[in-house]
């Protein structure tokens, strides 16, 4: 990448990440000692209990969601630095895609919830982008369609509306229309059911 018409570059933040890490992982533990008492029971090391399997199941499943909330933070905090990269020929963004997307490719570009839901790039062709839902400022998106490209910026090392308006001033000035909004039609928010 050049730096042609003022380069960015940002991470997640490490101490937020680690942060995550250590609560998730703490968090997965109590929720998993129920089911540890289960297994005890079963195998005659303490007395058997109905009400051990009626917490032990349920806390079985929200350490999962922790297992998968920590596994996610860990992730962020090994990829190659610096994660997210904007200057005047394209945009990285390595939790998003391997590549980096050239301004020529994106068609438009949008502002969510005031900046702080990221950014949502439509882009002329179908190319391969991803997103993990359970990362800081995608959690409330469901995933994006091909040819979009969702750009989360919260709990990062430069504040999210110095990273929302350079990719919105970028993408402009290479022809993109420009929005904000609270939704995005090719980004549905999350349904709970």
């Amino acid at each position: 990448m050049s730096s042609e018409g003022g380069a960015l570059a940002a991470n997640p933040s490490r101490p937020a990440l680690i942060l995550l890490v250590v609560a998730s992982a703490l968090a997965a533990l109590l929720c998993f000692a129920p089911m540890l008492l289960l297994l005890a029971s079963f195998g005659g090391l303490v007395p058997q209990d109905f009400g051990i399997l009626l917490i032990a199941v349920p806390s079985a499943g929200i350490g999962i969601i922790c297992i998968v909330f920590l596994w996610s933070a860990w992730s962020d905090l090994l990829l190659p630095r610096p994660v997210l990269a904007v200057d005047g020929t394209g945009i990285i963004d390595r939790r998003v895609a391997d590549a980096v997307i050239p301004w020529r490719e994106v068609t438009a570009a949008t502002s969510l919830l005031a900046g702080h839901g990221g950014v949502v790039l439509e882009l002329r062709s179908p190319l391969p982008t991803r997103l993990n839902p359970f990362r800081a400022g995608t959690f409330l998106f469901e995933r994006p369609e091909p040819g979009v490209a969702h750009i989360p910026v919260r709990a990062m090392t430069v504040p999210a509306v110095t990273l929302v308006r350079a990719i919105l001033d970028h993408a402009g000035r290479h022809g993109a229309d420009l929005g904000e909004g609270a939704i995005h039609p090719r980004m549905p928010r999350r349904k709970l059911f």
